[in-house]
């Protein structure tokens, strides 16, 4: 189901690029193009987290494996699209690269500690 909607995410953002350019759009165009980039990196990237996670434990995934595996796959996605627009908008350097990696390391460390403190 993911892996489909992250296909069809690919399909829409293909039409919207030869269809016309996102800049030509205004802001709106630019964010459709990054929601759909977002959508499908988050896609792509919880359907392989979900399926190294199968294989790695060789065993049927869980529930709880499956939303790791989505958190983790959205936290990608918002650092690669948190960069990308932070390119086109001319302000991506080495400080703002880490400032995104630092910010989604530590969204994990309070998930897992929240989990931890739950059990």
């Amino acid at each position: 189901m993911i892996l489909t909607a992250s296909v069809l995410c690919a399909l829409a953002l293909v039409g919207l690029v030869l269809g016309t350019s996102p800049d030509e759009l205004g802001v709106w165009g630019r964010g459709l193009a990054f929601g759909l980039i977002f959508l499908f990196v988050g896609g792509v990237a919880t359907t392989m987290g979900t399926l190294v996670r199968r294989v790695r434990r060789r065993e049927d995934v869980v529930l709880r494996q499956l939303m790791r595996s989505l958190r983790q796959g959205l936290l990608f996605s918002a650092i690669l699209t948190g960069a990308l627009a932070l390119s086109h908008g001319g302000w991506l350097n080495t400080w703002s690269t880490l400032l995104l990696v630092a910010a989604a390391a530590f969204l994990e460390l309070l998930f897992l500690l929240s989990r931890s403190r739950a059990t």
